[in-house]
């Protein structure tokens, strides 16, 4: 112990006397001189000074540390990075500045010397941090940037240190001072959006640029002082030297230019582009000015629109003006007007002028009207107007100018003048009209006659004997003609005297006002003439009477004694007169049944290729056969082949308008035509037509149809059956008519056909502009329907032109017009179409109503566009890095093209988007928040094979061809008729008024004929055929 303590005084002693300390020398060099004891050789005692080791926490507790204290610090795991060791991170010498303990730096220093430094690498030295803490700078001690994960600023003063706002960029000194919430505001420039609070979204460049802008949000400022007043105004764009510099409150305004719209305060919605464009505008809405100082003076004015320099220059407080041009409109400060000039014209010399009025709006041209060029075939205005223009009307020249004229010299030529016309043509000058409208004649403003558009001529007068309503000159007959003589009674008279005329129930009087209430037809004759003459050279009738009542087939009554009541002569085999009357089985090449499971006409062909019943006819009105049943599952025609290629019926027609077969049925289970096959190949009812006319069944080159049948019952109009490997009804087309085709007004079908093996149902070929097979319902019915209980097919429609396979057609509101049904879960196809397939209405879809499946349908529709498209969607989830690979089918690229996307974040927001678009069947999404939810959609094009070889089909407009022009999928729609109809036209499907196929010049529609078949079956009277029709008629 002493032998320390005495070093230790002698030590204290020397600092008292010498004040320099020395350690291992006797003689220090400075206030403490330590030197080894072993400088040199190799001694293993440890040489040097031992400084204090302390922890961090030691060092940061210490108290009142002098300056240049000096310490290693050993320990970091205590005490925190705080305080005075805020520098204090990692063990060895640190010493006190006098404020904190700085680290001695081992070897060189890593520090950025004030005068620069060198032998620095790009790659590893840099001005910042290594940790995620923001890098800050400052000047004179003031805040003079910012290098955050969020925020960034450079400039004294710029960006608010408190701010919560987050993605804000600030160039510039004072640049966004006082932010606190805004965010992603872009300011760059001196002062630029200094006393923004929470207005975000903002863009600012050029000094004093949105300076007073506070909770105003996306903003767009370019240019200094532009903006520089805005406080609240949100969504403004100013590009330019002081564009909108005076705004306050004002929205949705853009102004570009220097001064654009610079007094503007409240002002919104104004669009400004040129300079000094709106300069004095101040609360003016909805005004656009384009060009430089256009509207310049407008200071509340709103919805003005001004293209062209200085044009509205004068406008400060007028509305809805528009003004095209250079200077147009320059001087008008009203309201409500239009100029179009390239000068400062007023309203009365302005190319073109015009009011926007309440009432009547006015659009004047101050200089020559021209529509087209009248050097070529346009035609040119009078600029003024004559002295007297008083009842004169335009006229044009053969160079295209119109003048005023009188009426009288300008229409000669033109139109029918009261005091008549010279020089007309009477192949192209008529009085009529030349649209689908009716043509009428008055007198005494008295509606006298009416000719319809069908062609018919209407009276409105009845007229009698001696005045008929139609008849000739005074000079060649005004006595004679025809008339109305009472309600669906008609008259003919000569020399003023009633001479024929028909009833109501089609009874026809000769010479007589009253007849027999049995008779058909009546003649009365007096003197020595004949009441009914018949005369027949060949082997057929002169008279031919049927009846199979107690009734009289032919009745002649004479009163005279020499008279003859009933005259045949033959001069042949015939017979002058012949009656007959059918029973329940008769049967004969002509017949009528009128009771139960009668036939009318009867044939049976056994023999191969022969025929049971065949009729051929070459007059204009005549039929082949014709049957009619009237009775209780009564047959008109009926025919059984049993023998390959036999037919049951076959007839022919060769002449227009005519039929080959046919058939009519008024009982609720009869059939107007009936056919039934059981031989392979063999048809049930065959019929054929070259020419316009209707067959049965067969082949049609017209614009008929190839099969026809009708039903205005619970009946079929047309049913054809296949047991075999035939076909049940077949029709071939290559016309513009239809192969088959059949209409159902009530609730049955137009059209059935029924396959049980391998057979066609129901089978139309159409090689022209027709229609294979073709049904209308016009109630609840059903206008084609197939039956397939085998391996074959209900129904066919096959087109090799521009025609359709198949057409169903429904007129009513509740029925359809083609109906496909397969068991549910089935593999087959309802309907199905192998190509394309359209629509001219909606496209939905029907399913029972899962909550009320009894009563009610659920509808969907089908997403109607103007292209081919494919849509794909999906969900996905992000991953770590806010990123998704979304894969689609390894077929995608093979059939689509042209991609557009659509993405949904799903529970927060986020900034997600497209990183690489669909490569090899997959695209990236990015720009989202980690594991979160992105709902996806991709739209393409469709481009398979099918599209790559007919690029058309993606045709949008389409040019209607030859056919459909003039026509229309719904005439109703553009107000045109129904014959306007693509598929109501009368070549496909006559109309509801036309569609019987009686003779078209007998005026008798099918409802008439209806009644009149009805009323003669009650009185227990034979059917009048269409052959006695025209007898009668």
């Amino acid at each position: 112990m002493m032998k320390k303590i005495v070093p230790l005084f002698l030590l204290i002693s020397s600092l008292y006397v010498n004040a320099q300390v020395g350690v291992g020398t006797t003689s220090p060099a400075a206030t403490l001189d330590v030197t080894a004891t072993n400088p040199t050789g190799t001694a293993t005692n440890v040489d040097g000074i031992l400084i204090p080791r302390v922890s961090r926490e030691r060092a940061q507790l210490m108290a009142s540390t002098p300056t240049s204290t000096l310490v290693y610090i050993n320990d970091v795991a205590s005490g925190s990075a705080s305080g005075t060791t805020i520098n204090v991170t990692t063990v060895g010498f640190y010493f006190f500045n006098g404020t904190i303990w700085e680290k001695i730096a081992a070897g060189i220093s890593n520090d950025w010397s004030l005068i620069g430094n060198s032998g620095t690498s790009s790659s590893t030295n840099f001005l910042g941090t290594t940790d995620n803490t923001d890098l800050i700078f400052r000047r004179n001690n003031l805040r003079a940037g910012r290098l955050g994960l969020d925020n960034t600023s450079f400039g004294l003063n710029s960006l608010n240190p408190a701010t919560t706002g987050t993605r804000n960029t600030a160039i510039g000194a004072n640049v966004l001072n006082v932010n606190t919430t805004g965010t992603r505001n872009t300011a760059i420039g001196e002062n630029t959006m200094f006393l923004n609070t929470t207005g975000g979204e903002n863009v600012a460049m050029g000094a004093g640029s949105l300076y007073s802008n506070t909770t105003g949000n996306q903003n767009t400022s370019i240019g200094r002082n532009s903006l520089t007043t805005n406080t609240t105004g949100s969504s403004n764009t100013g590009l330019g030297y002081i564009t909108l510099r005076d705004n306050t409150t004002g929205d949705f305004n853009t102004a570009v230019g220097r001064a654009s719209l610079i007094s503007n305060t409240i002002g919104i919605e104004n669009v400004s582009v040129g300079v000094n464009s709106l300069f004095a505008n101040t609360a003016g809405n909805y005004n656009s000015g384009f060009g430089v100082q256009s509207i310049r003076n407008n200071t509340t004015g709103s919805n003005n629109t001004a293209i062209g320099h200085q044009s509205l220059f004068s406008n400060s407080t007028g509305n809805n003006n528009v003004a095209i041009g250079n200077q147009a409109g320059y001087s008008e400060t009203g309201s409500n007007k239009l100029y179009i000039e390239n000068s400062n014209a007023n309203a009365d010399n302005a190319l073109i002028y015009g009011e926007f009025t309440t009432g009547a709006k006015i659009l004047r041209t101050n200089s020559q009207f021209q529509i087209g060029n009248p050097t070529l075939t346009g035609y040119s205005f009078p600029t003024v107007r004559p002295a007297t223009v008083a009842g004169q009307i335009l006229q044009y020249n053969a160079l295209g100018a119109l003048s005023f004229q009188s009426p009288s010299a300008a229409l000669n030529g033109f139109a029918w003048l009261t005091t008549g016309n010279a020089g007309t043509v009477a192949t192209t000058n008529f009085i009529g009209t030349t649209d689908n409208i009716d043509f009428r004649v008055r007198t005494n403003n008295a509606e006298r006659f009416n000719f319809t558009n069908n062609g018919r001529i209407r009276s409105y007068n009845d007229g009698d004997a001696a005045q008929p309503t139609y008849s000739w000159s005074p000079a060649t007959g005004s006595t004679m003609g025809m008339y109305r003589i009472g309600a669906n009674i008609l008259g003919f008279s000569t020399t003023s005297t009633e001479r024929l005329r028909i009833n109501a129930t089609g009874q026809v009087i000769v010479n007589s006002a009253t007849a027999f209430a049995t008779s058909t037809f009546y003649s009365l004759a007096t003197g020595n003439n004949d009441a009914v003459d018949g005369n027949a050279s060949g082997t057929g009738a002169a008279i031919y009477g049927q009846n199979t009542g107690t009734g009289q087939g032919v009745y002649g009554l004479t009163n005279n004694a020499t008279g003859i009541g009933v005259l045949g002569n033959n001069l042949s085999t015939g017979a002058g007169v012949y009656g007959q009357t059918a029973g329940a089985v008769s049967a004969g090449v002509f017949g009528v049944a009128n009771v139960a499971n009668g036939a009318g006409s009867y044939g049976t062909s056994n023999g191969a290729g022969g025929t049971g019943v065949w009729g051929n006819t070459t007059g204009n009105l005549g039929n082949g056969v014709y049957g009619q049943a009237s009775g209780t599952n009564g047959t008109g025609v009926y025919g059984f082949a049993n023998n390959t290629g036999g037919d049951g019926v076959i007839g022919e027609s060769t002449v227009a308008n005519r039929y080959g077969v046919w058939g009519f049925n008024n009982n609720a289970t009869g059939i107007g035509v009936f056919g039934s096959t059981t031989g392979a190949n063999a048809f049930g009812v065959r019929g054929q037509s070259s020419t316009t006319a209707t067959g049965v069944l067969g082949t049609n080159t017209g614009t008929g149809n190839g099969v026809w049948g009708e039903n205005s019952g619970t009946g079929v109009g047309v049913r054809g059956q296949s047991v075999s490997t035939g076909i049940g009804v077949f029709g071939f087309n290559n016309g513009a008519g239809n192969a088959v085709l059949g209409n159902n007004t009530g609730t049955g079908r137009g059209i059935e056909g029924q396959s049980a093996t391998t057979g066609i149902g129901v089978i139309g070929f159409n090689t022209g502009t027709g229609v294979g097979v073709q049904g209308q319902s016009v109630t609840t019915g059903i206008g084609v329907i197939g039956f397939n209980t085998g391996a074959g097919v209900g129904v066919q429609g096959q087109n090799s032109s521009t025609g359709e396979a198949i057409v169903g057609i429904n007129t009513g509101l509740i029925g359809d017009g083609i109906v496909g049904q397969t068991p549910a879960g089935s593999a087959g196809f309802a309907v199905f179409a192998n190509g394309d397939m359209g629509a001219s209405g909606i496209k939905p879809f029907y399913i029972d109503h899962p909550t009320d499946p009894a009563n009610k349908y659920l509808r969907h529709f089908a997403l109607e566009s103007n292209e081919v498209l494919n849509v794909y969607r999906g969900n996905v989830v992000l991953d770590a890095n806010g990123e998704a690979i979304v894969t689609l089918p390894n077929y995608f690229e093979d059939i689509n093209t042209n991609f557009s996307y659509n993405l949904t974040s799903i529970g927060s927001k986020s900034d997600v988007y497209i990183k690489d678009e669909i490569n090899n069947n997959q695209f990236k999404i990015a720009g989202g928040l980690p594991n979160q939810k992105i709902s996806w959609q991709v739209y393409a094009e469709r481009n398979d094979l099918y599209l790559q070889q007919f690029p058309e089909k993606r045709e949008v407009e389409i040019n209607k061809d030859s056919n459909d022009k003039g026509n229309y999928l719904m005439p109703e729609l553009f107000n045109q008729t129904n014959d306007k109809g693509i598929y109501n036209k009368s070549k496909k499907v006559e109309s509801t008024a036309n569609k019987s196929p009686l003779k078209e010049n007998t005026e008798i529609s099918t409802i008439e004929s209806t009644k009149e078949k009805s009323a003669r079956s009650e009185k227990k009277e034979p059917q009048v055929t269409d052959k006695e029709k025209v007898i009668e008629n």
